[in-house]
């Protein structure tokens, strides 16, 4: 399975209830493996993008700075979990 690549800048959404329609500070994935790339959106559906491809060398550098912060948050929030009760940490 080939690596998909991650494209970074901006997304348009039109208005809706939910959200005014702007241009917000976005990332998305890229995913090469069809004829027509297309993009792998996790968060909302957006209309436009507007951005660059990351190359691979890039890609990693924007998960180490990017996601590997919020895994340490989340991993940092569990273990508090399990501090503040020990019993239930026993448990399993």
């Amino acid at each position: 399975m080939e690596q998909g690549l991650i494209g970074t800048g901006f997304a348009y959404t039109e208005y809706s209830s939910a959200l005014p329609g702007a241009w917000y500070k976005h990332s998305w994935g890229l995913d090469y493996s069809t004829k027509t790339p297309r993009v792998i959106e996790t968060t909302h559906k957006f209309k436009d993008y507007y951005g660059v491809e990351l190359d691979n060398e890039e890609c990693k550098c924007f998960v180490l700075q990017n996601v590997l912060p919020m895994v340490k948050t989340v991993i940092e929030k569990i273990n508090a979990t399990e501090a503040v009760d020990p019993e239930i940490a026993a448990m399993g």
